[in-house]
């Protein structure tokens, strides 16, 4: 059991892959000034870019609510994976885009998205008929936040429309943090049966969905990664020295 000086100063962490995406984003689609951006916040680009790196998720968090902030876009969560190339997320993009069910994609982020983002908890599990995908962040130094919770949740619903269907809803989502004044994008890009203030954030759908087959998979492709994944994986888990 870690002491409380110990939290402190344990940082959480995710890959740097994530902050390109948002900063290509901002560019092209909010015609953002990244350089300014980022000065006007003392962040190094050089730092927050870096191929294959990691910085604190605390910094991700304030450069999320900060974009939201900057282009207007309260919904920048659900936003930056709507139009997501799974290609642009790396080995773990191709892993997914290549594996031979939804359940089999599912189960794959929840074993290995830990390897791109730390203190953190992601499940698949199943209840009679129906099937849900839980996320939280369990870091006790980290607020709740809207941006990430909602990020995460609409990642899921992109898995299933890139691997299954296009016009693809849920059945029912729920979120750690509040209901926001205007929730018009939610059910656009959700659906309607939405909930807050709920102990993780979850999304619900039809177990059935599970066995649904990925087209055009290349399933040696995907096992060939779904190794040095799990290489990777082995290697994190080893001590430090």
């Amino acid at each position: 059991m870690p002491q409380d000086n110990e939290v402190l100063l344990h940082q959480a962490q995710i890959s740097t892959n994530y902050v390109r995406i948002l900063l290509a984003k901002l560019s092209q689609k909010n015609s953002v000034d990244i350089d300014s951006f980022l000065a006007g916040r003392n962040l190094d680009k050089a730092l927050l870019v870096r191929q294959d790196g990691m910085l604190p998720m605390s910094t991700f968090l304030l450069l999320m609510e900060e974009a939201a902030a900057t282009t207007h876009d309260p919904c920048l969560g659900l936003h930056y994976y709507e139009d997501i190339d799974f290609k642009d997320l790396g080995i773990f993009g191709y892993a997914l885009l290549n594996s031979e069910s939804l359940g089999d994609a599912l189960a794959l982020s929840c074993r290995y998205y830990c390897l791109f983002q730390s203190d953190m908890k992601i499940t698949l599990s199943t209840s009679g008929d129906r099937a849900q995908v839980a996320y939280q962040i369990t870091a006790r130094n980290l607020p709740y936040s809207r941006q990430d919770s909602e990020m995460t949740i609409m990642a899921i619903a992109m898995v299933v429309r890139r691997l299954i269907d296009d016009n693809w809803r849920p059945e029912a989502v729920y979120f750690q943090h509040p209901a926001p004044a205007d929730t018009s994008e939610h059910k656009r890009l959700l659906c309607s049966n939405l909930h807050f203030d709920h102990p993780v954030n979850k999304i619900v759908f039809d177990k059935a969905l599970l066995q649904a087959p990925v087209s055009n998979a290349d399933t040696k492709l995907s096992q060939s990664l779904e190794a040095t994944l799990e290489q990777l994986l082995t290697l994190r888990q080893l001590p430090s020295e």
